[in-house]
């Protein structure tokens, strides 16, 4: 019980911490390969590689390497947030609860379409000793 009084104090800063990777890591992970964190950008093109096919003549590059969502993906997953911040931001409007409904639920919507094919996918590639093996972690 006190385990879920803690993750409730704290619900925004973890699913802060979910979401971040999503937004920052497609970008983030080129300029890390290019500053020679090869082993670091190496994990992140793994994990996205779950949720993106990271074809190179669907991708944009950064410093000259390869992010690790393709430009629709990218646009599906970021413009719709990205859209009502930046308007905010700039002083162009004031947001309403019903646009924020709006832009979470189209967010949600998109990384759910593709996020789970991807992540079953994958799932389905496990075998019993990879299971065990990220149990073990």
């Amino acid at each position: 019980m006190a385990a879920l009084t803690w993750a409730d104090r704290r619900r925004l800063a973890l699913l802060n911490t979910l979401v971040v990777p999503f937004i920052v890591g497609p970008v983030v992970t080129p300029l890390l390969l290019a500053a020679g964190a090869t082993s670091t950008a190496t994990a992140f093109y793994r994990f996205f590689h779950l949720v993106c096919h990271q074809w190179a003549f669907r991708s944009f590059f950064v410093l000259g390497s390869q992010a690790t969502f393709s430009f629709a993906q990218f646009a599906v997953l970021v413009s719709p947030m990205a859209l009502d911040g930046l308007t905010q931001l700039v002083g162009w409007r004031e947001s309403t609860w019903e646009l924020r409904i709006a832009t979470g639920v189209l967010f949600g919507i998109a990384s759910g379409w593709f996020l789970y094919p991807r992540l079953l996918a994958a799932a389905r590639t496990l075998t019993p000793q990879d299971s065990r093996e990220l149990a073990s972690r």
